[in-house]
């Protein structure tokens, strides 16, 4: 059985398909009634009314040049409608790369937006301001539960995911013209200090000639990054520690000389 939400979400689908089949019904009877009256003619509302099964009131005001209320609505919205069809491609690439932006980074950058066009930098945006904006965009927005990437690792080694991912990076490349010697390939590691450079006692299987450790004595660890670029130009990996105190630092290795 579907869930309320779901349910909830269906029929406002459904409401806003019928409103938009509505709104292109009055605009092909107006068309027609402008049509009629440039023959020299007054368009009969009524049956223009029927014949597209729209309210005669409206057709009559939409005429006269009075405009809707979806129009009247548009005028307080908090941006243009240049701006806000702005944002919304916006969320969308950013959601499209990975990196999806909550609701309150976004109405940041909706502040952002109206304080540049109109210089006014002491408004402040309602709390459900964000709610009406993504219920108004609902055909190419929604607020969905995050997932970490690391659940998602292993299921995206799939050919469509990476012929996607290159077919992205090739777009980017061209589109900026970004020569090999600007891009870089980088990964973070964590490496456990005396990692396979001293032995300890375990107490292990008796019949087990040796036994395998999974885990250090030493708990002091570090992050290495290295960092290559796709013109082969290789560079010194960072070294990043995460205490100032390190048991025995001063006989680590350091060859680079890190402080």
């Amino acid at each position: 059985m579907a869930s309320k939400k779901s349910t909830a979400a269906l029929r406002k689908a459904l409401t806003r398909a019928k409103n938009e089949e509505k709104r292109n019904r009055l605009e092909l009877a107006l068309l027609k009634a402008h049509e009629i009256k440039g023959c020299g003619k007054d368009p009969n509302f009524s049956e223009l009314a029927e014949e597209f099964n729209v309210s005669c009131s409206t057709l009559g005001h939409q005429f006269n040049g009075h405009i809707s209320k979806r129009e009247d609505g548009i005028k307080c919205w908090l941006l243009p409608v240049e701006a806000e069809d702005a944002l919304v491609s916006f969320l969308q690439e950013a959601a499209c790369w990975g990196f999806p932006e909550t609701k309150e980074t976004a109405k940041e950058y909706a502040l952002d937006i109206f304080c540049n066009l109109s210089g006014d930098s002491m408004v402040e945006i309602r709390q459900n301001w964000m709610d009406h904006f993504l219920d108004r965009h609902a055909d190419t927005l929604k607020s969905v539960w995050g997932t970490s990437q690391t659940t998602l690792r292993g299921g995206a080694a799939n050919p469509e995911t990476i012929d996607h991912w290159f077919s992205l990076l090739s777009e980017t490349i061209a589109k900026f013209s970004i020569v090999p010697e600007l891009i870089f390939a980088m990964d973070e590691t964590c490496c456990f200090i005396d990692k396979s450079t001293r032995h300890f006692k375990v107490i292990g299987c008796s019949r087990q000639h040796a036994q395998t450790v999974l885990k250090n004595e030493n708990q002091e660890s570090i992050t290495l990054i290295p960092l290559v670029s796709a013109a082969g130009q290789l560079y010194p990996p960072t070294v990043i520690f995460k205490g100032k105190q390190i048991k025995g630092k001063a006989e680590l290795p350091n060859p680079l000389g890190a402080s």
